[in-house]
């Protein structure tokens, strides 16, 4: 049998922030939405870039260049969250390590009749710890842009 831990904890510093509804931003809320044209422009806007940035790389790439795919179609492209669809087999590459990483610390734990969460939750995150520094660095990059941009303005 599995030994499961029997207690939970909460977190004290939790903040809680009270938001206006939708009625009260606007008399046509509707209006705050896509509606299906503009998402249909969207769709068609976001597969070009994506389809043009793929066109790019195949042309643009050489083994002994320092400067990563993102960055090349950075300069020509404004490609912010569309990270998972410019490179969709790094991204699936990725998912399945941290599942792998985290199945098979659970059958370990099976496999000798225990349950550690925090083991779980400790594998997770090391097993996606370069995203997370990828993120942060894509952060302070986007920080540094807006801050360039306010004092060109």
């Amino acid at each position: 049998p599995v030994r499961r831990r029997r207690s939970i904890t909460f977190n004290e510093g939790v903040v809680v922030r009270k938001i206006k509804p939708v009625s009260a931003l606007t008399k046509n809320p509707a209006k705050l939405w896509f509606q299906d044209d503009e998402m249909e422009t969207i769709k068609r806007q976001i597969a070009k870039i994506v389809k043009e940035q793929q066109m790019y790389s195949e042309t643009h790439d050489s083994e002994d260049s320092a400067v990563t795919k993102e960055s090349q179609v950075s300069r020509r492209f404004c490609t912010r969250g569309l990270e998972r669809m410019l490179d969709p087999e790094a991204v699936k590459v990725k998912r399945f390590h941290a599942w792998d990483s985290v199945l098979n610390e659970q059958y370990l734990q099976r496999q000798d009749g225990e349950f550690d969460d925090e083991a779980l939750a400790a594998m997770y995150r090391l097993s996606t710890r370069r995203s997370s520094r990828d993120a942060v660095r894509r952060a302070s990059e986007d920080a540094e842009e807006i801050e360039s941009y306010l004092e060109s303005t």
